[in-house]
């Protein structure tokens, strides 16, 4: 089955290392990239919501230990309230790409943030560990932008 909530949570973060490692990028070519991460984040986001919760709890969840020895592990997944949550953040952040195109002034910078924090957005409302939740809710570039 394919990990459809990490796809999602990562795809932003791509979009982000590929518009850093590009040499020189044009202000077109940078938010082209981010319009297509983010559209690539909701269409992950609306797959996620085609295939819904089932029941009480969590669904969708994806888990990789991470430290056995304090039991922390990389588990995401979703539920009746984080789903909605994913669903409008990636509709918020291709809308607000979107917007944010004609913006000429160091595009490079902002838009990479931008993919930053909405990694961060969705890290937040996936994460099912305590240690992930806090470490993708205090995300160092965050504090640049706010």
């Amino acid at each position: 089955m394919l990990p459809l909530v990490s796809l999602t949570l990562f795809l932003p973060l791509v979009g982000a290392v590929l518009i850093l490692c590009l040499p020189k990028p044009t202000a077109r070519t940078v938010h082209s990239i981010a319009i297509v991460s983010a559209a690539l984040t909701l269409v992950g986001a609306l797959a996620m919501w085609l295939q819904g919760v089932s029941g009480d709890g969590f669904s969708q969840v994806e888990e990789l230990v991470w430290m056995p020895a304090i039991g922390a592990a990389y588990r995401v997944g979703v539920d009746g309230i984080s789903l909605p949550l994913v669903l409008l953040s990636a509709v918020l952040f291709l809308v607000s790409l979107i917007y944010a195109s004609s913006l000429r002034d160091r595009p490079r910078a902002y838009v990479a943030l931008i993919l930053l924090l909405e990694t961060a957005a969705i890290g937040t409302f996936t994460a099912l560990d305590g240690i992930l939740f806090y470490v993708s809710s205090k995300f160092p570039w965050c504090r640049c932008i706010s």
